[in-house]
């Protein structure tokens, strides 16, 4: 399609919520339609599909449980399918390989096929709506994070994204409820968050939760110097460099009719370049959303766009400082007990206008930026980490007290047992 006319066709239906709503439900009923053609037939118990981030990347909990699987004797005569916007990710990485392992265009033929098929599906994120289990498949949600930001129904009234309302957002949330076999959560703040948001109970008959702890996690809470030296080896990171790692989440009000999402520069590159010394690399990290390019060519080897690294373990290992607003990151950056702050240069039109929060931002481990100069006094300041340690611990057995180390291999035991054998979501939460 013309890239103009499809330009103008998405400038309409963000203009007008209704004729928006009736083009989503025809293109998906024909999806769908698609969808169960190619899905049919048996199923196959012993395949599992992943997908992550809607097939943007290789990462998070599904590549952790993956990789988890391939090493695990158990799964020896098990097939694996991933899905791709990108096919050529086969060819980045050295775990998808495997002979056990095939590869799926997002939404191709063959992707319905694996999805109708597999026995059980994996996800850190919402699947396509067409997407919908058969009866004997076991969905595993295991998001993305555990969220500060208010998502799904939870969100402000006032909420609007690139293309959608608050009644759509609502809705895809829903959906996706609907589909979901096991809720992984680390705890009970998170299981709360996302029973919520999803319109699911948090424990108890027809509770999908299962405080596994995140997979994606085992990683940082195993970590060892090794381990970090050499995610500072493969970034480049020359000995002594003091690494600052800035991962902003997106804004729902900050989109382009053509591209999606895109990111606005809030930081003065040269004053923080001026401030913090030249010592120190800043890693950018866009989240997953963002479509435009950042141009920091003018910062010369101070700022690294290291977006397009999949997973973002690695930039974790290998940072010393975390900056961040509202992302989940801080979550998993508090599990290596490092410092972070906080730049909420919008806090409170983030908080009223576009998201809300589930946590008193008060309560983040590390102190929180409103302007530029108070960012650098932050990063200045002496014993940063030593001032909020006790505040980082706290949050880890607040939020993330199943985050051990272990929480790969209780899924695959989850995986594994007879009684998850299920006869589909809502059936099985009904009798449990």
């Amino acid at each position: 399609m013309n890239a103009r006319v499809r330009a103008l066709g998405v400038a309409v239906l963000k203009r007008n919520a209704g004729l928006r709503s009736r083009y989503r439900r025809s293109r998906t009923r024909l999806r769908s339609a698609v969808s169960r053609r190619h899905g049919r037939g048996a199923l196959d118990a012993h395949c599992v599909v992943f997908e992550s981030f809607v097939g943007r990347s290789y990462a998070g909990s599904p590549r952790a449980l993956y990789e988890a699987m391939l090493g695990d004797e158990r799964f020896a005569d098990w097939r694996f399918v991933w899905a791709f916007r990108d096919v050529d990710h086969a060819g980045r990485f050295p775990a998808l390989a495997d002979a056990r392992t095939s590869i799926v265009a997002f939404r191709s033929a063959a992707y319905y096929a694996a999805f109708g098929r597999a026995g059980v599906w994996i996800s850190n994120s919402i699947v396509a709506p067409e997407l919908r289990p058969r009866t004997g498949q076991m969905y595993v949600q295991t998001w993305h994070g555990t969220p500060l930001k208010r998502i799904g129904l939870d969100v402000v009234e006032t909420t609007e994204t690139a293309m959608n309302g608050k009644a759509e957002i609502d809705e895809r949330y829903l959906d996706e409820a609907q589909k979901v076999t096991a809720f992984l959560s680390a705890g009970p703040f998170t299981s709360q968050a996302f029973a919520s948001a999803f319109a699911l109970p948090s424990h108890g008959a027809g509770s999908p939760f299962v405080e596994t702890g995140n997979p994606r996690n085992d990683e940082l809470v195993r970590a060892t110097p090794g381990d970090v030296a050499g995610a500072r080896a493969r970034l480049g990171i020359a000995p002594g460099q003091r690494v600052l790692l800035y991962a902003p989440t997106w804004r729902d009000d900050q989109h382009d009719s053509r591209s999606g999402y895109v990111y606005r520069q809030p930081l003065d590159i040269a004053a923080l370049r001026a401030a913090v010394g030249e010592d120190c690399v800043l890693l950018f990290r866009a989240h997953y959303l963002i479509t435009n390019v950042v141009d920091f060519g003018a910062y010369g080897g101070f700022v690294r766009d290291v977006s397009d690294v999949d997973e973002i373990n690695e930039l974790c290992l290998a940072a010393d400082v975390l900056i961040t607003d509202y992302s989940s990151i801080f979550f998993d950056f508090a599990l290596l007990d490092r410092p972070m702050v906080f730049f909420m240069y919008d806090l409170e039109r983030y908080e009223h206008a576009l998201r809300g929060f589930y946590l008193p931002v008060s309560e983040v481990p590390g102190p929180i930026a409103r302007t530029q100069d108070e960012l650098h006094a932050a990063l200045l300041r002496p014993g940063l980490d030593a001032a909020d340690r006790h505040r980082r611990a706290d949050l880890n057995r607040r939020m993330s007290p199943n985050d051990d180390g272990h929480a790969c291999r209780r899924v695959l035991d989850m995986v594994l047992a007879p009684d998850q054998r299920r006869v589909g979501p809502a059936e099985f939460r009904a009798g449990q």
